[in-house]
């Protein structure tokens, strides 16, 4: 669905129930930024979205401290919203 972002592409996936509405929303610039980031599901649909940890390599990653993953969400937040 990105393939002019082959690193987004290898790093996400994404589903919608609006796809148009999903492009118009992750431009260019939403998409590099979120390139950049490892080891995060993001969850979104209206206007919330949750974080999750994916299991690497068949294990669990460790559970980051709370401020790392606050700190990680708004990151997130900043970039959605901008």
């Amino acid at each position: 669905e990105f393939p002019q972002y082959p690193e987004f592409e290898r790093n996400y996936i994404v589903r919608s129930s609006d796809p148009d509405g999903a492009r118009r929303l992750l431009d260019g610039n939403r998409v590099s930024r979120l390139a950049e980031m490892r080891h995060v599901c993001i969850y979104a649909r209206d206007d919330a979205f949750t974080l999750s940890s994916p299991a690497v390599g068949g294990r669990q990653t460790q559970t980051q401290p709370w401020r790392e993953r606050v700190d990680q969400a708004s990151r997130i937040f900043s970039i959605l919203s901008s």
